[in-house]
């Protein structure tokens, strides 16, 4: 006799998420005089295994799941997600009960972090400065969470930011607490901009300028009350011009007081007191 063991078998089905209704197969053989045997049957107990939560920033029709974004110093909020196609699937399943997406690193703390906008009651939304966690919790349809997650953004109201890369995880619950993986991650890269130093004559009074009387054959006045010079990327300057913009006599001019002259190309400590007279 021949060993059915030899014969070759293969899987019934590469389906997600299959039906768990029996499967039979029936065997009959036949030897060469043409009498067939008795019939005999296998049946197959089909398990549907739960499935994990899909989770990709920038669509399904693209690979692979991870999305990056450059976010620019005073260029406001940016999205870090596609807005327009991260997309949620989970075969079977129509429901999640939470995501959560885990900002890392955070070295400017409190001034930058995560937000979203829910736009349905049946999602509540927390961020966690501290934690770098920005959580999205209730029972709700996988459409409602996409939207979701479709509108968050990276902030950060620094001048001058940290600009180690950050990144930001995204993991789905379904409503049988099966999270997705792999874990889809937003790469967030940060632009410093150049910005401009402000001068204020007298930061005691309103405006940044300052206004003083002069009295013919008097002493000289000060034109400076208290000033400030504040740039919120350089601890140092290297030109601070002083110019009469209306002269009308060869004999006025400005004299800095303790010889200082500013008009050279010195390095000064921002922050210095200017003083003229």
């Amino acid at each position: 006799h021949r060993d059915l063991h030899s014969f070759p078998t293969r899987r019934s089905s590469d389906l997600e998420n299959p039906t768990t209704t029996d499967r039979q197969v029936q065997v009959t053989c036949t030897d060469d005089t043409g009498v067939s045997s008795n019939v005999a049957i296998t049946t197959i107990s089909v398990t549907s295994e739960p499935d994990r939560p899909v989770v990709d920033l920038d669509g399904l029709a693209t690979a692979p799941i991870d999305f990056s974004v450059t976010f620019a110093e005073d260029g406001g909020p940016v999205p870090i997600v596609d807005p327009s196609d991260l997309e949620i699937e989970d075969l079977d399943s129509t429901q999640l009960s939470q995501c959560v997406v885990r900002l890392s690193p955070t070295p400017d703390g409190a001034e930058e972090g995560l937000t979203v906008f829910t736009g349905t009651s049946l999602i509540t939304d927390s961020y966690d400065a501290a934690s770098g966690r920005l959580v999205l919790s209730g029972l709700d349809d996988i459409n409602d969470y996409q939207n979701a997650l479709r509108t968050v953004q990276y902030f950060n109201n620094l001048q001058h930011p940290d600009t180690t890369t950050r990144t930001a995880s995204f993991v789905c619950y379904d409503e049988g607490n099966l999270d997705n993986s792999p874990v889809a991650v937003s790469t967030i890269s940060i632009s410093r901009s150049n910005d401009e130093p402000t001068v204020d004559l007298d930061e005691n009074t309103a405006g940044n300028g300052f206004s003083a009387t002069y009295t013919e054959d008097e002493e000289p006045v000060s034109i400076i009350g208290s000033p400030s010079i504040i740039d919120p990327d350089s601890i140092t300057l290297d030109v601070c011009t002083l110019e009469i913009l209306n002269p009308n006599s060869v004999d006025r001019s400005l004299e800095i007081l303790e010889g200082e002259d500013f008009g050279r190309s010195e390095e000064r400590r921002v922050g210095k007191e200017c003083r003229s007279r």
